[in-house]
């Protein structure tokens, strides 16, 4: 999923979420460890103003009424020192220092006196930046809210992530959908195929039934066209036939007569080709299955075709590693025969030419390899469409319906045709699942 824009924009939150908790953290402890600093130390003189103000303005004997009276109600300490010296208060000497549960604060209320209070940490159970009891700043709750933040936030943030991750996941999933349906398509080229849709009403689900009704439409056009091809080549064939029958009432003797009987001949077997692989890509052309010896497939194929290798003085091999296999020995005939004489017509002299059978697994490989120039790469992947020819075989004769014909007859049993350049040559495959 990382290979994808979705998975990486996941990624980048996750990170960037992690390092903003990560930042946070650090700036609350330092932000309240300031605020405490700040605000205790306004809190802490406004504790002992009240007293102060009572001994300026009515001396010391009414200090020390307000100073029982508070000790009783609150229960906190106190001690007056003059001169350094302790004189009134029960808050003894070895108490001056601040503990966990106390604190102390000291004030000089004239040259001569000094007052002190204990005053209790009060840490309460809910985190509060103010101590119910005491208007005295709590750290301790401080640091409490200050965790219970980072929790919180912890949490929102990992809800956030999983929530994006779960978007995220579907509209992978669903992307994931659509271009496993187009390379289907691609590869397969079955137009019929179509993605899975529903009837939502989200982007997603408007732009699957867009490009099924696309998908539609492509594959009207293509058909109406594979139905005006078919209907013109099984229209032209009966003329074309009466026209042979014509020529051949025509003197023996007159080249002409030969020459147009030629290209009649070829006009129909062309036209015989497209009308077959029409039968085979629509499914209405039967496949007799039988017991084949493949052995003597190729060997009839390679008898066929001698004569034309001895001419370019081509040498020929053939191999097996199998000997029988479930095909329709006609149909398979005709697509090696038409590999094989691709490869005698587009070989040098002295070439070698190879026929191979083998098995990989469950899947049967018939093979046809040449030292040819094999076929550019950019025609490659279309090289086997009706009527395409590369600019080097339009020299020869032909209407580029060979290779349409043994990709027919390869998909009509449930297998493929596959073309593959090498270094030092050519090499064409049917490739078909072995059926015992």
């Amino acid at each position: 999923m990382l290979n994808s824009y979705i998975g990486r924009m996941v990624a980048i939150y996750g990170i960037a979420a992690f390092m903003a908790i990560a930042t946070l953290s650090l700036y609350l402890d330092r932000w309240f460890d300031r605020q405490i600093e700040e605000t205790t130390a306004d809190i802490y003189a406004c504790e002992l103003c009240p007293f102060e103000a009572i001994y300026q303005e009515q001396g010391l004997s009414p200090l020390l009424k307000e100073l029982n009276t508070y000790a009783q109600t609150t229960g906190l300490r106190y001690r007056l020192d003059k001169n350094g010296v302790p004189e009134k208060g029960d808050l003894p000497n070895e108490a001056l220092v601040s503990n966990a549960a106390t604190y102390l604060e000291q004030t000089a209320l004239d040259t001569e006196y000094t007052l002190t209070v204990e005053y209790y940490k009060m840490v309460s159970a809910e985190p509060t930046l103010i101590s119910v009891e005491n208007p005295v700043m709590v750290r301790q709750n401080l640091y409490a809210l200050s965790d219970r933040i980072r929790l919180w936030g912890a949490i929102i943030v990992l809800i956030g992530f999983g929530m994006t991750s779960l978007i995220a996941w579907r509209i992978h999933w669903k992307m994931k959908t659509i271009n496993q349906t187009a390379s289907s398509i691609i590869t397969r080229q079955d137009l019929a195929e179509r993605i899975p849709q529903s009837n939502g009403k989200s982007e997603f689900d408007r732009l699957t039934r867009n490009l099924n009704l696309m998908l539609s439409k492509i594959q009207a056009h293509v058909e109406d066209m594979r139905h005006m091809s078919n209907n013109i080549a099984h229209d032209l064939r009966t003329p074309l036939t009466r026209l042979k029958v014509q020529l051949d009432q025509l003197p023996a003797e007159n080249n002409i007569r030969n020459s147009a009987i030629g290209q009649v001949d070829q006009i129909i077997t062309s036209f015989d080709a497209l009308l077959r692989i029409s039968h085979l890509e629509a499914g209405t052309a039967k496949i007799a299955l039988q017991n084949t010896n493949l052995s003597s497939l190729l060997d009839d194929v390679i008898d066929l075709y001698v004569p034309l290798a001895e001419q370019k003085q081509q040498q020929i091999s053939c191999s097996t590693e199998i000997d029988q296999a479930q095909l329709d020995r006609d149909l398979i005939f005709q697509a090696l025969a038409n590999l094989f004489e691709n490869a005698i017509k587009f070989s040098p002299n002295g070439s070698a030419i190879r026929l191979s059978a083998h098995t990989s697994g469950t899947t049967l490989w018939l093979t046809v390899q040449d030292d040819g120039p094999g076929i550019a790469e950019n025609m490659l992947n279309k090289a086997s469409d009706r009527f395409i020819r590369s600019d080097d075989a339009r020299s020869e004769e032909g209407f580029g319906l060979g290779l349409s014909l043994a990709k027919a007859i390869a998909t009509a049993h449930q297998g493929k045709l596959e073309l593959e350049n090498h270094s030092k040559g050519f090499e064409a495959r049917l490739v078909l699942p072995k059926l015992n």
